[in-house]
Order: structure tokens, then sequence, then C-alpha cells
């Protein structure tokens, strides 16, 4: 079947990390200016990125609530003594992202 042209994006994470929990915070992805169709989800790849100490999370190739228009990534701090705040904002902690998909 013919579905028309793909497009190739990588971008990174410009939307502000929201906080849900003393050790983890969430980012919403707004992938709208790629313009995806919306009857094909497009295939997304995730990294959590920054100036370090990635090894203390989990969740940064983990995507929720996946759309031709966005999505989630929750990240959650492993068993450390701080609190994730500590640790996103000082690191500059972003969610670089990689979506394939069909514009047309």
């Amino acid at each position: 079947a013919e579905y028309g042209s793909y497009t190739h994006v990588l971008l990174g994470g410009t939307s502000p990390w929201k906080s849900y929990t003393t050790e983890g915070i969430y980012i919403d992805v707004d992938m709208s200016p790629c313009d995806f169709r919306v009857d094909l989800t497009p295939i997304v790849t995730t990294a959590l990125s920054g100036e370090g100490m990635h090894w203390i999370t989990t969740g940064g190739s983990e995507i929720y609530y996946l759309s031709a228009t966005g999505f989630r990534i929750y990240i959650y701090l492993n068993k450390i003594s701080g609190g994730i705040n500590d640790y996103y904002k000082t690191r500059d902690w972003r969610i670089d992202w990689q979506a394939i998909g069909y514009t047309c």
C-alpha cells in the first residue's frame, strides 16, 4: 500500500519538566510541528541527555501516550539520597528524540 512520503526529525525536548513526586519528573514533547498523519502513529526513539548523572534514573526511553502530535516521558530517580530536583535542573537534562512517520 502506498501511504506517501516519510519525514525524519531529530529534535531535543523543548517543553519544561514537571514534577510528579520527589523522585519523579515528566515532560510532554510536542511533535505537532512535524505534521505527521494522525491515522498512522510515527516511530519514536528517545534518550535522556544533559550534563551527566543519567545513570541514577530510569525511564528515559519509555514512551507514554504516543500519538502523531506528541508523547510523554517519565523520569524516576533510583534510590539515592536527595530528590530529583537536585539533579535535573543543575545537569540540564532533556529528552532527545527522533521520529519517523508519514506526512501525507
